[in-house]
C-alpha cells in the first residue's frame, strides 16, 4: 500500500506541481513582457527554464526508468525526484524574489471581520 501511495502520490504532486509552475512562468513571462512587472535578473525567464528543466527530469525517469533492473530505477527516481524537489524550493523562491522586488502582498483577514 505505502509503495502504492508513494509512487502514485509522487506522479500526482510532481505532475500537477509542474503544471501549475509552467501556468505560473507563462503569466509571469506575459506579465514582465507587457511590462505589468518588474522581472529583475531575467527572473520571469528563469521560472521558464526552471518548468523545462523539470519536465526534461520527468521524461529522463520515464526512458529511463524501463531500461535499467529494479535497484538502478530505484535510483534514477531517487534521483529525479530529489533533483525536481530543488527546482521546487528554487522555482518558489524564485516567484518569493518577483513578489518582493515587486511589492505585492498577500493580507490574510478573518471572514466576517
Amino acid at each position: 500500500y505505502v509503495g502504492w501511495l508513494r509512487a502514485h502520490g509522487t506522479v500526482m504532486y510532481f505532475g500537477l506541481t509542474c503544471i501549475a509552475m509552467i501556468t505560473a512562468g507563462g503569466a509571469v513571462r506575459e506579465a514582465a513582457y507587457a511590462l505589468r512587472i518588474r522581472a529583475p535578473w531575467q527572473l520571469d525567464v528563469l521560472l521558464l527554464v526552471l518548468a523545462a528543466a523539470l519536465v526534461t527530469l520527468g521524461v529522463v525517469n520515464a526512458v529511463l526508468g524501463p531500461v535499467f533492473d529494479e535497484a538502478m530505477k530505484d535510483r534514477i527516481e531517487n534521483i529525479t525526484e530529489w533533483w525536481a524537489a530543488s527546482i521546487f524550493v528554487l522555482v518558489f523562491a524564485v516567484l518569493a524574489a518577483l513578489m518582493r522586488h515587486n511589492r505585492i502582498a498577500v493580507q490574510l483577514t478573518q471572514a466576517g471581520s
